[in-house]
C-alpha cells in the first residue's frame, strides 16, 4: 500500500532533482546572483534586492544584465532577513526570459546567521523554474512564507 503512494512521489522528487542537473550540463545558459532583503511580520513579507542575471550562448560568449527584484506575500513569521544567493543554469538563454513574476517558497530561522533557507522560483507564465542556493544569509526570526518574486531587467 506505501510503495504505491510513495513510489510515484519519489519519482517527482528524482526527476526535480535531475532536471537542474541536466540545464547544468547544457552549452551556455543563464545564471542569476541575487541580494535582497525581506521583512516578515507576522502574516505578511515585503522586500526588495538587485542581482546580475549572467547569459552565455552555445559558443560560451558572455551578456551580463542587471536586475531588480520587489517581493511580497504572506507567511507566517516575523524577522528581517539579508539573503545573498545564486541560481543554477537556468537552462534559457535569452536574458528577456527571465524576467517576470515568481512563485517562491522559503522557510527559514534565525538569530544572527540564518539557516534552513529554502528558495524554490516557479513563473507560471513561462513554466521556468530553477532553485536559489543560498550564499550567505543574516537574520533575526523565523519565518515559512509563499511570496512574489519580481524581476526586472534594468
Amino acid at each position: 500500500m506505501f510503495t504505491r503512494i510513495l513510489a510515484p512521489i519519489f519519482a517527482v522528487l528524482a526527476l526535480g532533482a535531475a532536471v537542474p542537473a541536466f540545464a547544468d550540463s547544457l552549452p551556455g545558459g543563464c545564471r542569476m546572483h541575487f541580494k535582497v532583503t525581506i521583512d516578515s511580520t507576522l502574516f505578511w513579507q515585503n522586500g526588495s534586492g538587485v542581482g546580475r542575471l549572467t547569459c552565455a550562448d552555445v559558443s560560451g560568449q558572455e551578456t551580463s544584465r542587471r536586475v531588480s527584484i520587489s517581493i511580497s506575500g504572506l507567511g507566517l513569521g516575523f524577522g528581517h532577513f539579508e539573503y545573498e544567493g545564486v541560481s543554477g543554469n537556468l537552462g534559457v538563454i535569452d536574458p528577456s526570459t527571465v524576467e517576470g513574476s515568481y512563485f517562491v517558497a522559503d522557510a527559514n530561522v534565525g538569530i544572527g546567521v540564518g539557516f534552513g533557507v529554502s528558495l524554490d522560483f516557479y513563473n507560471q507564465d513561462t513554466g521556468l523554474s530553477f532553485g536559489g542556493k543560498l550564499k550567505a544569509g543574516e537574520g533575526y526570526g523565523v519565518a515559512l512564507n509563499g511570496s512574489e518574486w519580481v524581476v526586472r531587467l534594468r
